[in-house]
């Protein structure tokens, strides 16, 4: 399997590449200092995130009483971080969308999982990074983008490493460094970072797997992003405790220092706010 990492990104470049009005909301909603007028103008100027947003909002998820018709009344009810979430998670899944429906990798489990890593990593910030809910809320959705590169640059090449993952019993991520000397977390971090989005929104993904690798000054924020990953996956598979998770990340308590009372406790807050918030963003799962 002789590729290399830029060959790759290359290749997919031009049909992950988003459009104008995308990356503008792609840059807009990941900024440090989130420009909120800017974010409504551009969604007011764009009749496709209009409808989608206001699709969602005149959903049964939201049970309003009278039809919602602009995005001025839906930041009204829904409040300004969530309509920036809902437009967020409307671009990402168009990336989705480049993989067919019935693909093998299952695009639809991938974006539920994306979703419920972006709400893991909004929980944990609010309790260890108040002030970063925003960033990491945004690495989660992208975390796996560079899953989708891999499968269509390699095309049926990349089930072969799906299927030495499985068979093996051992993460995708380290089967790709075997075979292809990178892997999707670095992928997708190239791709966005030739987005022109931020440094720091790069780095949480490319580690997001090994935050040990992320250098003293950052390692911090990684392990965040690489639990928020873990904790997803936890409710995903409906484990039950430290020790189920233990079996599936053995190196968990090589980076964290979790009591079980204090894991448990975790989990069920998460659980909580996965399942509160979750609802919102079923719809774009088609």
């Amino acid at each position: 399997m002789p590729y290399h990492i830029s060959a790759v990104v290359d290749a997919v470049d031009p049909r992950f590449a988003p459009t104008p009005a995308e990356l503008r909301v792609l840059r807009l909603t990941t900024a440090p200092d989130f420009p909120a007028e800017a974010l409504q103008e551009v969604l007011t100027a764009h009749f496709g995130f209009t409808s989608q947003i206001l699709r969602i909002v005149n959903s049964n998820a939201f049970n309003v009483k009278e039809t919602i018709d602009s995005t001025d009344e839906a930041l009204r009810l829904l409040g300004l971080t969530l309509v920036r979430d809902i437009a967020l998670s409307i671009v990402v899944f168009r990336f989705f969308s480049r993989v067919p429906r019935h693909d093998r990798l299952r695009r639809r489990t991938l974006w539920r999982h994306s979703v419920h890593t972006a709400l893991v990593g909004r929980a944990l910030a609010a309790r260890y990074d108040p002030g970063n809910g925003d960033l990491y809320y945004a690495a989660g959705l992208l975390h796996d983008l560079g899953k989708l590169v891999v499968r269509v640059a390699l095309g049926d090449d990349f089930y072969f490493l799906i299927e030495k993952s499985r068979h093996e019993q051992r993460r995708l991520d380290d089967v790709e460094r075997q075979y292809l000397g990178f892997h999707h977390g670095e992928v997708g971090a190239l791709l966005i970072e030739r987005w022109g989005l931020p440094e720091t929104l790069t780095r949480l993904i490319r580690f997001h797997h090994h935050p040990e690798e992320a250098g003293t000054e950052h390692v911090g924020e990684c392990r965040y992003m690489h639990l928020s990953n873990l904790m997803s996956h936890y409710l995903e598979q409906e484990m039950n405790g430290l020790p189920e998770l233990l079996e599936f990340e053995p190196r968990f308590e090589e980076i964290f220092e979790f009591t079980e009372d204090e894991f448990n406790t975790l989990a069920r807050r998460v659980k909580s706010y996965v399942a509160a918030s979750g609802q919102y963003f079923e719809i774009h799962q088609t």
